[in-house]
């Protein structure tokens, strides 16, 4: 990694987890620069799809802290 990537990376990590989130997402949009607008309405439909779902009672959510734990305990397994 250069010296710069890596002051670039130690600046970053300072950053809120949704400001690294969006970083994140807009360093990988950057990789495509042409999206395909097929994608992103079918994005869309299934997007519109899974709230209706949730909307309807269809879908058991499970609460943001339950994700994370569960994640860090496969983690460090």
């Amino acid at each position: 990694m250069s010296t710069q990537t890596q002051e670039l990376l130690t600046v970053a990590l300072t950053l809120s987890e949704i400001e690294r989130a969006n970083l994140a997402g807009s360093l990988l949009r950057s990789l495509d620069p042409s999206p395909d607008p097929l994608a992103d309405q079918a994005w869309a439909a299934e997007i519109e799809r899974r709230v209706q779902a949730i909307d309807r009672g269809e879908v058991n959510l499970t609460p943001w802290d339950e994700v994370m734990a569960a994640m860090r305990t496969r983690r460090n397994e």
